[in-house]
């Protein structure tokens, strides 16, 4: 269907994989945001929740997420995008979220979103060997998030990360 001569089934049949119950069409999704640039944000949000959902362990359906966010993350444009993105990204607690992160911390569009995902991957990182380096992000936005909620949920969640001292 999404190749039919007529553009309302093409439509239709996006809608209906961007609303599928599991993250099965996630990879064709992503194959329309890298072709199709005007159906990459319905795809792109469907995507991101799907990948998003398989990160959280919502959806045991076997997808390379971070695979997904990173080919995903090369195709987006607008504000957004990003923002669908930024928002994905927020249920990856692994390191690798983050660093998909970092450039959003940049980005005035998008920063405070951005900020917000970080602090809420930041637990999940807190008793790893990034520790260090999440404390350090956390500690850049407490200081430079125009959003004082954000800056001062960073500040706490900043203050909760005892990083290991090497021996």
């Amino acid at each position: 269907a999404l190749d039919d001569g007529n553009a309302q089934v093409r439509d239709a049949a996006l809608r209906c994989l961007a609303d599928w119950p599991d993250a099965s069409p996630a990879l064709l999704l992503l194959e329309i945001i890298q072709r199709d640039p005007a159906h990459r944000e319905m795809a792109l949000r469907g995507g991101s929740r799907m990948a998003a959902n398989v990160a959280a362990g919502r959806d045991p359906t076997k997808l390379d997420f971070l695979a997904w966010f990173s080919q995903a993350n090369q195709a987006v444009r607008t504000k957004e995008e990003k923002l669908i993105i930024v928002s994905g990204l927020g249920s990856v607690k692994q390191i690798e979220g983050l660093q998909m992160l970092q450039p959003y911390l940049d980005d005035p569009s998008v920063q405070t979103e951005a900020a917000l995902a970080v602090v809420e991957i930041a637990p999940a990182l807190a008793a790893t060997k990034h520790a260090a380096l999440v404390k350090g992000e956390l500690e850049k936005i407490a200081a430079a998030t125009k959003d004082a909620d954000v800056r001062r949920q960073a500040g706490k969640a900043a203050k909760s990360i005892q990083p290991k001292k090497k021996k």
